[in-house]
């Protein structure tokens, strides 16, 4: 389910990767829901940078503003984090599944359909992500 619930609002991860598909230093990302168990959720963006380029605080800015042009204020992750792969299934799928339960169990799930098992790690124990 790539459905996130963030400031009372809907949305899918598709309509994040739709706002920020042009944004040249982006090569990839993945968005899911983090929930806090009781009922409040925010939306986590993990982005893959393009060689040559980090994801820093003017980075981030550029994503936010562009995603807050594109769609609402509401549809702008709380947290932005840097990953060096995103998991993708045999289907060339992202495996949003897969990232939503990492984030909010913090346990890596086994996994059979996966093209790059070895980027689940990078997923696991975020400060950045604990105490929701």
């Amino acid at each position: 389910d790539n459905t996130i619930k963030q400031h009372g609002e809907r949305f899918v991860s598709e309509e994040i990767y739709w706002a920020i598909h042009d944004i040249e230093e982006i090569a990839d990302s993945i968005c899911v829901a983090q929930s806090n168990g009781s009922g409040d959720g925010r939306a986590v963006l993990f982005v893959k940078m393009k060689n040559g380029h980090v994801l820093d605080r003017e980075m981030i800015m550029k994503i936010e503003e562009k995603i807050l042009r594109e769609l609402t204020i509401f549809y702008v992750p709380k947290v932005i984090l840097p990953v060096k792969d995103i998991p993708y299934n045999l289907n060339g799928k992202r495996m949003e599944s897969v990232v939503k339960k990492i984030v909010n169990t913090n346990q890596i799930p086994e996994v059979n359909n996966i093209r790059n098992p070895e980027c689940l790690k990078q997923y696991y124990n975020i400060p950045q992500l604990q105490d929701f």
